[in-house]
């Protein structure tokens, strides 16, 4: 993820999850098509095709 717009995350890969944290001070926006499994808090509608993830909050998200 070299894409500026997601630094201030952590994210890795576990088989076939992303599990990404958004440690920054701004929401991060990942796209809508994927599946989120589980977030850590509630996550706003999806807009224009895009989840945005709060700050402090982690989203797991099916890759497959």
């Amino acid at each position: 993820m070299d894409d500026p717009q997601y630094a201030g995350t952590l994210a890795f890969i576990n088989r076939d999850v992303l599990v990404l944290t958004n440690v920054s001070d701004r929401d991060v926006r990942v796209p809508a098509e994927r599946e989120i499994l589980h977030a850590s808090e509630d996550l706003p509608m999806p807009l224009d095709g895009m989840v945005s993830v709060p700050p402090d909050t982690t989203v797991w998200i099916a890759l497959d």
